[in-house]
């Protein structure tokens, strides 16, 4: 008999990656989303962050880690919306359907 893999809610690892970040300064706002995820992956998160160099952003994907051992069948992509990178506002990156995660008051 097949186990059915139990889904990862995306608010609840939202809300996990959120507190695992609350002490970046460079961070300013987590979105999730669960939707369109394709390719293995059950759900995205996006973090708009500061301009930061390229050594500082790729030390923010350290903070996944942590998610893979807090919750069971996860996978997930981080989205680090580093204005460096963009034309204009970063926030024209997050699809319209993600839900923004409540993070610490700025």
């Amino acid at each position: 008999m097949a186990v059915a893999k139990k889904k990862v809610s995306a608010q609840a690892v939202g809300r996990a990656f959120a507190k695992l970040a609350q002490h970046e300064p460079v961070i300013h706002e987590v979105w999730v989303s669960d939707h369109g995820c394709g390719h293995g992956c059950d759900l995205h998160i996006w973090i708009v962050v500061d301009p930061i160099d390229m050594d500082t952003q790729r030390e923010l994907y350290r903070l996944i880690s942590p998610l893979y051992d807090q919750f069971d069948n996860f996978d997930a992509q981080l989205h680090v919306l580093n204005p460096n990178h963009y034309r204009g506002d970063v926030h024209q990156a997050i699809p319209t359907f993600a839900e923004q995660i409540p993070f610490r008051a700025d």
